[in-house]
């Protein structure tokens, strides 16, 4: 079931806390919406934007071209 997963792309784990993060980026994933993931230096940002973006591919119509490009950055936005 979803809420026992363990893990959603690169992202593991069984907390609580995780499950909660699961469920976001599946929604997340399923609509059409613009997502900025903040966070500490070496939480997983990158790994839940892919996430979204892998899951995307298969949820939301249209094409590649029209789907959201994942960049991650490591500067701090001021």
């Amino acid at each position: 079931s979803h809420d026992d997963r363990a893990q959603f792309g690169a992202l593991v784990g069984r907390s609580p806390a995780m499950q909660q993060v699961f469920g976001v980026l599946e929604r997340v994933a399923a609509s059409d919406v613009t997502v900025l993931v903040q966070g500490e230096t070496g939480t997983g940002k990158d790994l839940a934007a892919t996430a979204i973006h892998r899951n995307q591919a298969t949820s939301v119509a249209g094409s590649p071209a029209d789907r959201a490009t994942i960049e991650a950055h490591s500067a701090p936005v001021f």
